[in-house]
């Protein structure tokens, strides 16, 4: 990931965050986050595209990628993931409580972990590989596991 492109994903993760705390507020786009069917939309956009951020570790594990196009498809998946802070903020500008936040807070540790990290497929040490794939995998896994949970609580209810 480039320096430019690490700034514009700490930017966008830092704006999300100031608003929250800030309390601040884009009325029109919050009154659209009260409708159901906006909700639901959004969030199964928001789902696409955590879902697609799994190809990568997939296709590296199961599939033999050439390094070219390996490469490729890691830039992809960092472009991506640059901007998730701006389409979870279309679908939630404030998230409110209890597995909600936990789920936004799990979200957005992701993308910080995936920002901090210097996460080189390249690196010859296996071990550290494998640590910093378990690390984003295990992370992932709990995003997936807690929105599960979201989604049948309000699906009972």
């Amino acid at each position: 990931m480039s320096f430019k492109q690490r700034v514009i994903g700490f930017s966008l993760l830092f704006l999300y965050l100031i608003q929250y705390e800030m309390n601040w507020s884009w009325q029109p786009l919050e009154s659209l986050q009260e409708n159901d069917w906006y909700k639901n939309s959004t969030g199964f956009l928001l789902f696409g595209l955590f879902l697609s951020q799994w190809m990568l570790p997939v296709q590296r594990y199961f599939f033999d990628l050439k390094e070219a196009e390996f490469d490729r498809k890691l830039k992809q998946h960092n472009k991506i993931g640059l901007f998730s802070p701006v389409v979870f903020y279309f679908h939630a500008i404030k998230p409110e409580y209890g597995f909600l936040l936990a789920l936004a807070g799990l979200y957005l540790f992701n993308q910080l972990v995936g920002l901090l990290l210097e996460y080189s497929y390249k690196s010859k040490s296996r071990v550290l590989n494998l640590l910093l794939s378990l690390h984003i995998i295990g992370v992932s896994l709990l995003v997936v596991g807690v929105g599960l949970h979201i989604w049948l609580v309000f699906y009972y209810n």
